[in-house]
C-alpha cells in the first residue's frame, strides 16, 4: 500500500485503502459466478451489455441480503420434539474426562494392525 500523496494521514490511506476491498470482491464476484468473461459476450457491445447487467444483478442480489437475506429463521418441525436431556447428556458426555479416557483406550493401537498383511 502507497500513496504519492505526502500530506495523506496514515488513518486516511488505510481507510481509502480499506474501502477498495468491496469493489474488488464485486468485480471477481461478477466475473466469476456471473460469466461476465465467458467467450460469448466478447464481441461488438458484448462486454458493455454484459457488464452493465452482471454488475447490476450482482448489486441487487447484494443489496437484497445485507436488508433481508440473513434472518435465520427455522420452521416449525412437530416430527421432531424437542430432547434437552439428550444435549445435556452429550455436552456432560463431552466433558467428562473418564469417558474421554475410556474412548481413548478402546481405539486399536497402531502397532496392533502393524502385522496384518493386507
Amino acid at each position: 500500500m502507497f500513496t504519492t500523496d505526502l500530506a495523506l494521514l496514515p488513518e486516511l490511506l488505510i481507510s481509502e485503502f480499506a474501502n477498495r476491498l468491496p469493489i474488488e470482491d464485486t468485480f471477481r464476484n461478477g466475473k466469476q459466478f456471473l460469466g461476465s468473461e465467458e467467450p460469448l459476450p466478447w464481441r461488438g457491445k458484448g462486454p458493455e451489455r454484459v457488464a452493465a447487467v452482471g454488475y447490476a444483478i450482482y448489486s441487487l442480489v447484494r443489496s437484497w441480503f445485507l436488508k433481508a437475506g440473513d434472518r435465520k429463521s427455522f420452521p416449525d418441525r412437530p416430527w421432531y420434539p424437542p430432547s434437552p436431556g439428550v444435549k445435556a447428556r452429550a455436552k456432560s458426555a463431552c466433558l467428562d474426562p473418564k469417558s474421554t479416557g475410556d474412548a481413548l483406550s478402546r481405539q486399536p493401537s497402531r502397532h496392533a494392525l502393524s502385522g496384518r498383511t493386507l
